[in-house]
């Protein structure tokens, strides 16, 4: 995806579940099978209003637009577009998330998805759990699947989001950093559990021995 200056989104590559935007028919295969649709020069994605931020996950895109509305499209498998409905597998067409409140931060991880809104709301939603124990979308819930976004409680200010792979961070002004997901790694913090279902004031020891 490319955000040009004047608010207009350009998208290109692989639109296997239509995260391009064109609004093109979904297609499959007899028996199921998503056929794979590949686009080699941007398109230009149809919105209302100017676009002021974007963010992808794997197989789906994001647009906010200047009002805070914000819009999904691309693959739903795991709730990625937050549309709260879990017959649509996929669409092509540029849906709007539900989520109630003017937003104006989103980011991705792989999977999952949030938003920040202007009053400070943070909500989450989308590849929540692949063993009934973990939450990925740190809503504690261990549900697979989170298809409508749901609201992280976080004390302090948000500055900053970031989500990976199955993990995310935030940022709180004059509060440190939180982190949930998971840490089987120790990508969030050594010093924690392999699990981590909620957001959880971390220790980074950057430049110590």
């Amino acid at each position: 995806m490319a955000l040009l200056e004047d608010g207009s989104v350009y998208t290109w590559g692989s639109n296997f579940f239509g995260e391009i935007g064109d609004g093109a028919p979904v297609a499959y295969k007899p028996g199921g099978e998503l056929i794979e649709n590949t686009l080699l020069t941007p398109y230009k994605v149809d919105f209302d209003k100017k676009i002021i931020a974007i963010a992808t996950g794997r197989g789906v895109s994001y647009a906010l637009d200047e009002n805070g509305v914000l819009y999904s499209f691309g693959a739903n498998d795991v709730g990625q577009l937050g549309i709260a409905d879990d017959k649509v597998v996929a669409s092509s067409t540029p849906l709007r998330v539900a989520i109630p409140k003017k937003v104006k931060m989103i980011v991705s991880g792989d999977f999952h998805a949030l938003a920040l809104a202007e009053d400070g709301t943070l909500y989450s939603w989308g590849y929540n759990s692949r063993d009934g124990e973990i939450s990925l979308t740190g809503t504690g819930s261990t549900e697979r699947v989170i298809y409508e976004p749901q609201i992280v409680t976080i004390p302090g200010e948000i500055v900053s989001i970031s989500a990976g792979n199955g993990h995310t961070f935030v940022i709180i002004k004059e509060n440190g950093i939180y982190g949930w997901g998971d840490n089987s790694y120790g990508q969030i913090d050594p010093d924690l559990p392999a699990r981590i279902n909620t957001p959880t004031k971390i220790t980074l020891n950057i430049g110590s021995k």
